[in-house]
Order: structure tokens, then C-alpha cells, then sequence
């Protein structure tokens, strides 16, 4: 038993000795710094980082040296970050004056097209796409214009690939309080009604829209009617709002003629297309006057 108090009484001792030669380091400094310095390595943000530069006198030299390569990594990515902004606002730059070109291409085209060559066309942005108050994708909004939006202002799109303008839709005020604002119903919503004609038959028929992206109703048909699919579709001249010979699309099948019925009924695929419908060319409300000789 005297041995193990022996023993013990030894360990106490020391312990004791390393305890005070310890305190008697300045270690307190270091264990600060070298906690700052980590949680600087850890989250580098500058409240860390000045946490750290205030610690730092108090270490060797490599945890100097581990936080200077902190802070040049930190200077790189500063570097880097300023070099995204720049080439970002660039691209954006870039963006804009492409944008620009092609309006104004669009623009151009469309003063010279035969069918729109006495309209006023201008070419603009759309800044929203999206549900109307029935049916699939069927309204786009767009920044407001210097000229009044009344509720007939033809809209059209440019189809590259064709090198034509195709029917999008036409200007639609919203109720009084309502949220949108200069915005298009498409030819797609069953908001939208035209009157057309089937270019291989002469037929005069009312297209309508059903609310799907590829789908148009075709009504009033002729009940003989000689239309077949494949037939292209344009506005009539008996439209109120567009002007005659605008394509629409082309007639996917027609039901079959029954007995009780006094039309026949067509369906159209509509030229739109909307999954690239990014711009759209309108036309002033008014015919642009033809040039006295």
C-alpha cells in the first residue's frame, strides 16, 4: 500500500513540473493563432482573415508562410472573380448588340414583305411567355412600345428557316387592375379566332385555337369541302385584323363529311413555332400611306 502512495505521490510531482514548465511558455499566443489561422483556412472571409493577420506574428515561419499562400489563393480567385464579372457584362453587351441586329434585320424584312409592305412593322423583344386564362402556352407579353396597344395589333413571327412571316397572334388588353400588361394572345389560345382561306380550294373557313402547342380547329368548312392535309392555310381577306396572304400553317386531317352536320371541320398545324418564339413583329395599327408621285 506505501508503495503505490509512493508511486502516485512520483506521477503528482510530475505532473506538477510539466504543468508549471508549460506555464511557463508562451504557448497561449500560438494556441490562439494557430486556431485563427485554421478557421481562416476553413472559412476565408475577411473578418477570418484579419482575425488571422493579427495572430500571425506570433507563429513560426511555415504557418506564416501557409497563410501568405492563403491570401494569394484568395487574391487569385478575387482576380478570377472581377475577370467573370468583366466577361459576363461583355457577353451581355454582346447579347444586346445581337439582339439589336436582328430586330432591326427583322424590321427591315418585314417593310419589304409584299404582304406588309404598307404597314408600319416593327420588331421587339418578348419578355414573357406563358398560360393565358385558358389552355397551353398561349400569350406573350412584351416591353412597352411608344405606340398606343390597341386590341387588333397584328403580330407575326420570322421563320429563318422558310425566310416568311408567320401569324403569332394580336394584341390583347387585359381587364382593368389586371397584372399583364403589352401582351399578344397567340394564335394557339382558344381566345384566338381568324378568319382564313385554304389556298389549294379558295374555302373561306374560321381557325380557332384549342390551347395546344401544335393543334388549330379548323371550322365551317364547306360540307363538300375539297381540302385535304398537306393544304396550306392564310389569312383571308375578310380578316378584320390581319392582312390577307400571312401563312398560318397547313391542314393535319379533316373528319370525315357526316349528315348532320352543315360543315366540315379541319384540323391545322400551325407554322409558329414556340419553342423558338423569342421575338415578334408587329404592325402598326394603321397602314403606312402610299408616296404621292
Amino acid at each position: 500500500m506505501a508503495g503505490v502512495m509512493k508511486k502516485d505521490f512520483f506521477a503528482v510531482i510530475v505532473a506538477t513540473v510539466i504543468l508549471l514548465a508549460l506555464a511557463s511558455q508562451p504557448l497561449a499566443p500560438k494556441v490562439a493563432a494557430w486556431r485563427a489561422i485554421a478557421y481562416y483556412l476553413v472559412y476565408p472571409t475577411s473578418q477570418t482573415m484579419l482575425s488571422a493577420y493579427r495572430h500571425a506574428s506570433s507563429l513560426n515561419d511555415s504557418w506564416s508562410r501557409l497563410f501568405a499562400a492563403r491570401q494569394y489563393l484568395d487574391a487569385l480567385e478575387t482576380a478570377q472573380q472581377e475577370r467573370d464579372l468583366e466577361a459576363l457584362h461583355q457577353a451581355i453587351v454582346d447579347e444586346h448588340r445581337r439582339t439589336s441586329q436582328e430586330l432591326r434585320l427583322e424590321t427591315e424584312l418585314a417593310a419589304k414583305a409584299p404582304a406588309l409592305s404598307r404597314w408600319a412593322p416593327r420588331s421587339v423583344v418578348i419578355t414573357y411567355r406563358g398560360l393565358g386564362e385558358e389552355g397551353w402556352t398561349s400569350r406573350a407579353c412584351i416591353e412597352e412600345l411608344p405606340i398606343p396597344l390597341r386590341w387588333d395589333l397584328p403580330a407575326f413571327q420570322f421563320k429563318q428557316d422558310a425566310g416568311q412571316f408567320v401569324l403569332a397572334g394580336r394584341s390583347w388588353l387585359p381587364a382593368e387592375g389586371s397584372p399583364w400588361k403589352n401582351c399578344f394572345e397567340l394564335i394557339t389560345s382558344p381566345r384566338h379566332m381568324v378568319s382564313v382561306v385554304v389556298e389549294t380550294t379558295g374555302e373561306v373557313a374560321l381557325l380557332t385555337g384549342l390551347g395546344e402547342p401544335d393543334r388549330l380547329r379548323l371550322d365551317y368548312l364547306p360540307k363538300e369541302s375539297k381540302a385535304q392535309p398537306g393544304d396550306r392555310i392564310i389569312t383571308a381577306a375578310s380578316s378584320s385584323v390581319y392582312p390577307p396572304g400571312i401563312a398560318v400553317g397547313e391542314i393535319l386531317d379533316v373528319d370525315p363529311p357526316r349528315a348532320t352536320r352543315l360543315f366540315a371541320t379541319a384540323y391545322v398545324r400551325p407554322y409558329m413555332d414556340l419553342a423558338r418564339l423569342e421575338r415578334l413583329t408587329i404592325l402598326d395599327h394603321y397602314p403606312r400611306l402610299e408616296a404621292k408621285p
